[in-house]
């Protein structure tokens, strides 16, 4: 289902990744992201699916990118795929974790498309995620691999009925 097969056998992950300038605005992503880019890609990764049973989004939403593009995204998504589900899996900002001002507010605008274009919303809080690896992880510092492995792992075991067979599938 994550996997597609390349002509010499292996398999790789059907996902699409998307590294841009870190905007501080959900405003200032709206007129400089390359929506244009994500829509064309999600298109051709759809082509090349036989049945699509789902899209399964992972984005931060305190930074302008993450919010507004995944939002514009969600959007271009329930146009064209309307019946097929789509689960998101949003990282929220802290305020005691915050690296710029406007997280707060990137999050709340982007909550708004949140709530209108995906079937399922799974939040994932960054302080908690923190917390858990200051005390139950026994890790001092924690930096933002720390982070991103727990979340990773997360994502996986939340997913996990979705790529293998079983008795809840």
């Amino acid at each position: 289902v994550f996997f597609e097969e390349t002509g010499s056998g292996q398999f790789v992950t059907r996902n699409l990744a998307v590294k841009c300038s870190i905007d501080e605005s959900f405003f200032r992503g709206t007129y400089n992201s390359p929506e244009k880019i994500v829509n064309d890609r999600l298109r051709k990764f759809v082509e090349n699916c036989d049945n699509v049973m789902c899209f399964v989004i992972g984005h931060s939403v305190g930074g302008g990118t993450g919010s507004e593009l995944g939002a514009l995204s969600l959007e271009r998504l329930a146009v064209d795929y309307r019946k097929k589900p789509k689960i998101g899996f949003e990282i929220y900002p802290s305020p005691n974790l915050c690296t710029c001002v406007v997280e707060s507010y990137n999050a709340l605008l982007a909550m708004h498309w949140l709530l209108d274009h995906t079937k399922v919303s799974l939040l994932l809080d960054n302080e908690a995620i923190y917390g858990i690896c200051q005390k139950q992880l026994r890790i001092a510092k924690p930096d933002v691999d720390n982070l991103n492995k727990l979340i990773s792992k997360i994502i996986s075991a939340m997913t996990a009925s979705l790529r293998f067979s079983g008795e809840l599938n």
